[in-house]
């Protein structure tokens, strides 16, 4: 594992915790803060297949006659995928966790102004959009990129895992439970997201 990632693993399971410990987060800005990490991995995993000169590990250039029927497929790939997983996701936040019910705020600014700003919510996804960044900036033309938009829908996929489970054993056994739940799926997930294709093999 690259010192980038085991810097980014370490601010995603040290940032939420403090954020309960000193801020009061509760399960529910936990998913949303967890929701807008992916949100943000989304964001560069579509810029780097986008701009990536190479699809997997030890392959050569995309050839101009194969470059863009590859990197459309996989654009609206992960386009179909986040445009059902997100809003149906948010929606679900609203139904299963009546701490926070969304359907008071009027708009997403609202929101926006009242959890995410008030509550401080920003700064472990701030994290991963930096680190993104850093990817994109400096290591897009080097990532197996299969691998890099698989672990995109493992996360999705798990997340909406965790949120059902999460819930039912908040309701049964208080939030410990739900904040158990969140960081035994949150390590794991960052395991598995953070193993980074390693760089290709250049002359």
């Amino acid at each position: 594992m690259s010192t980038r990632s085991t810097l980014l693993l370490l601010a995603n399971n040290i940032l939420p915790l403090l954020g309960v410990l000193l801020l009061g987060w509760s399960v529910f800005e936990l998913l949303l803060a967890f929701l807008l990490e992916s949100v943000a991995i989304a964001f560069w995993t579509l810029l780097i297949l986008l701009f990536s000169k190479k699809r997997r590990q030890h392959e050569l250039e995309y050839s101009p006659r194969h470059f863009w029927p590859k990197r459309i497929f996989d654009l609206f790939t992960v386009l179909g995928v986040c445009a059902i997983f997100f809003p149906s996701t948010f929606y679900l936040y609203g139904r299963v966790y009546g701490g926070i019910p969304l359907a008071r705020f009027g708009n997403p600014a609202d929101l926006f102004q009242e959890i995410i700003i008030a509550k401080q919510l920003y700064w472990p996804p701030l994290t991963t959009f930096v680190m993104g960044a850093y990817a994109f900036l400096f290591e897009r033309n080097w990532l197996d990129l299969d691998q890099l938009y698989a672990n995109l829908f493992i996360r999705i996929a798990m997340l909406q895992i965790v949120l059902v489970i999460g819930a039912m054993l908040s309701v049964k056994f208080g939030a410990m439970a739900g904040y158990i739940i969140f960081w035994t799926m949150q390590i794991l997930l960052d395991f598995i997201y953070l193993q980074n294709p390693k760089a290709v093999e250049t002359e």
